[in-house]
């Protein structure tokens, strides 16, 4: 596929578009620096932009760097599943530090992301008072990385209200700083700790933490199932003397395909296709999917 013919699309007079999907696209560096020249136009009316298997580069996050510079209304960006390179995210997280930028949402799922990288991005979320959504699902943060982040929750200039750790590298041994940072964060709503192994200490140290009164979770996506009888238990029954808490297995799932323009096959959306753009993979699509 060649972005010079959708061009017409990014920049009319009264452009409605407001969401583009380009999921499994391997546009490279050439498609990468064109939609980021149509990021910069005046009438580009970008409001999130899927970007998930594009095979993206250095060379491309400098062209990214420079249309999120530019973009007035972009407040969802979805790298997921690119295999970000040191210096990409550096240079990512240097931009996101901009209070000016209007990202609201940064997907960095399956990134191939370590620990090494949590420092640049705890200084994102101390910096940007604007992104609010953080989802670092499927990398390999380990216990270092999530200490490093939460280290930036317990900041007093920390905004975020949803952060997603989803992952098979993380383990009981960060729970104490999880939990300090879950008492002490004032504006954290949902935690998405799916596929994550807790022991029984474990889930004691946390369901005190959502027990605290200081605690402002909402929501907690964790597979209760998972866990052994002692800990549902205990998990069960801070739901139910807390209504205002829930805690669900992939509660995020239909709204991220939604977005993405993916959807199980046998629903049918109502869809404003004068205000999204959905070019989601040329080939076959996921098993199981359709695309709008």
């Amino acid at each position: 596929m060649k972005l010079v013919k959708i061009s017409p699309l990014f920049w009319p007079e009264k452009n409605k578009l407001k969401l583009l999907s380009l999921v499994e696209n391997p546009l490279r560096n050439e498609g990468m620096v064109f939609l980021c020249e149509a990021l910069k136009h005046l009438n580009c009316a970008f409001e999130k932009l899927m970007l998930m298997y594009y095979c993206l580069t250095c060379v491309s996050f400098e062209a990214i760097s420079q249309g999120l510079a530019h973009s007035k209304f972009l407040s969802l960006l979805d790298l997921g599943s690119n295999h970000l390179e040191d210096s990409a995210v550096v240079l990512l997280c240097e931009v996101l530090k901009h209070p000016d930028y209007s990202i609201q949402e940064l997907w960095l799922m399956a990134c191939f992301l370590t620990s090494d990288y949590c420092k640049d991005i705890a200084d994102v979320l101390i910096c940007n008072e604007k992104l609010k959504i953080l989802k670092l699902g499927h990398n390999e943060i380990e216990n270092a990385g999530v200490r490093q982040l939460c280290e930036a929750l317990k900041h007093p200039n920390y905004k975020l209200e949803c952060l997603g750790l989803q992952t098979y590298w993380i383990t009981h041994a960060c729970c104490e700083d999880l939990t300090m940072a879950l008492v002490t964060s004032k504006t954290l709503r949902s935690l998405n700790l799916d596929w994550i192994t807790l022991d029984l200490k474990g889930v004691v140290l946390l369901c005190g933490a959502l027990s605290h009164p200081d605690c402002a979770l909402q929501m907690l996506r964790l597979q209760k199932s998972a866990f052994d009888e002692e800990s549902q238990k205990m998990l069960m029954a801070l739901e139910e003397k807390y209504p205002h808490l829930s805690i669900s297995h992939e509660p995020w799932i239909e709204e991220e395909y939604s977005i993405k323009g993916v959807i199980p096959d046998g629903e049918y959306p109502e869809v404003v296709f004068s205000q999204r753009l959905s070019l989601i993979t040329m080939g076959t699509s996921p098993p199981g999917t359709s695309v709008l």
